[in-house]
């Protein structure tokens, strides 16, 4: 009997010449048999009868199969019994990446023959043990690809990725799952130019996929040192869809006005909880309930983002805390339909001389700094209260960065230090706030 490994490995080395030529395969067959049926849903959406019925359903599930929810409900006296309407849900305690901390990974999940264990990436500092349903995948490109109609993608469109990938010596790698050429974020940037100047003789790429930090550093270095095969890249490029990252406004504008295409992002995460998209209005986020059951809720002045993992049933997060803080906007049918995010993965700020958090997003992206026309990128670091330390990657070694950064009004005392190349996390990414 061939395995089912075999077959993967088999898949993943088709190569370009004939992955492309098969490109109509529809999904169903390249991501599993469910993947019609979360299309449709992800196009139709749940309204808050449904999404009730699953999450009581959920929750008697945990309650009665997983000992983390079976102690961590006795402890904060709840019961499914209660949950008798839609309204009732808000009765179900939330949780928090420390209280599953406190439990054995074995005792939050049900572990069965086939299960695939994750990590979340642990920028936050505290990576967490997960475990994916078998549907998992299919859902999530379900939905993810019903975001890119909107850009007009097609099942037989062609794209570049760029997520922070190791190719081991493979500058370009071709992956017939997606249709797609990943970029080797860790080889010779040379050997990735040439081997994309080669694939665009032959291949029409239409869309750029990726982190925004990880696209821009590629189309600025392009820019400046490549134009021709810039401008080969460009003649059919339709869109790009920016993922995994929040796409900071200085990366997002710059990658527009050089590549003269429309752009959209989406808000998830690794627990895959919550997936929201870019609908009308770029940073206003629409969550996907036929996802997972998205809420805002209000815990000490400040709206939580919470998520609960409808469909999973071995490895439940129900009313699970993402850390991140938005600002409501819109609800429909009582259900949470848009957001922007006020503060990402609660942490992401600084703290002046007097103890007072200032967002980054505020500082660095809200004001308008000089330094961004000649900066690449810029970081931050804070070892202390009240003193700063901001990375700026320039060519420019004598940059007077001090008079191109506004500061004013901020009582943080900022040393600034020059340097080749940004830091990045272990996946590629260009993270604002360093950390470590």
């Amino acid at each position: 009997m061939i395995s089912k490994k075999f077959i993967k490995g088999l898949v993943q080395n088709i190569p370009a010449s004939i992955g492309c030529y098969l490109s109509f395969l529809p999904f169903k067959y390249r991501l599993g048999v469910s993947y019609e049926n979360y299309q449709i849903q992800a196009r139709n959406e749940f309204d808050k009868n449904h999404i009730f019925n699953e999450v009581k359903k959920l929750v008697e599930h945990a309650e009665n199969n997983i000992e983390f929810y079976k102690q961590f409900y006795k402890k904060h006296d709840f019961t499914s019994l209660m949950l008798i309407s839609f309204e009732d849900l808000k009765q179900i305690p939330i949780i928090t990446k420390t209280d599953l901390h406190a439990f054995d990974f074995e005792t939050r999940v049900l572990l069965t023959q086939g299960s695939i264990i994750t990590n979340t990436g642990g920028t936050s500092g505290e990576p967490l043990k997960l475990l994916p349903d078998r549907d998992a995948h299919a859902r999530e490109w379900a939905h993810m690809h019903t975001i890119w109609d909107k850009l007009e993608y097609k099942i037989t469109s062609l794209k570049l990725t760029l997520r922070g990938m190791n190719l081991g010596k493979e500058p370009l790698k071709y992956n017939f799952i997606h249709n797609e050429f990943q970029v080797n974020a860790y080889c010779d940037f040379e050997q990735v130019v040439n081997a994309l100047d080669k694939v665009l003789n032959s291949y029409k790429i239409e869309y750029l996929h990726g982190y925004p930090s990880g696209i821009y550093e590629f189309i600025k270095q392009l820019k400046t040192d490549y134009p021709e095969l810039l401008k080969k890249l460009r003649k059919n490029i339709k869109g790009i869809f920016f993922g995994s990252e929040y796409p900071a406004p200085i990366y997002r504008t710059y990658i527009e006005e050089v590549l003269k295409v429309p752009t959209i992002s989406w808000y998830g995460h690794t627990e895959m909880a919550v997936l929201a998209y870019e609908k009308e209005q770029p940073y206003i986020y629409h969550p996907y309930q036929s996802y997972g059951f998205t809420e805002a809720v209000e815990l000490e002045g400040k709206h939580h983002l919470i998520g609960t993992t409808i469909h999973n049933k071995v490895g439940p997060l129900i009313r699970y805390d993402t850390g991140d803080l938005i600002d409501p906007l819109t609800y429909r049918d009582e259900l949470l339909e848009s957001f922007t995010v006020s503060q990402g993965r609660v942490g992401e700020f600084v703290t002046d001389a007097h103890g007072r958090n200032i967002s980054l997003t505020a500082l660095i992206f809200g004001r308008h700094h000089n330094i961004f026309s000649e900066a690449h990128f810029i970081q931050v670091k804070q070892d202390e209260p009240g003193k700063l330390t901001i990375y700026v990657t320039t060519t420019k070694s004598d940059l007077d960065c001090k008079s191109l950064f506004d500061s004013e009004g901020v009582d943080i005392i900022i040393n600034f230090k020059i340097i080749n190349k940004p830091f990045k996390t272990k996946a590629g990414k260009v993270p604002l706030l360093v950390k470590g």
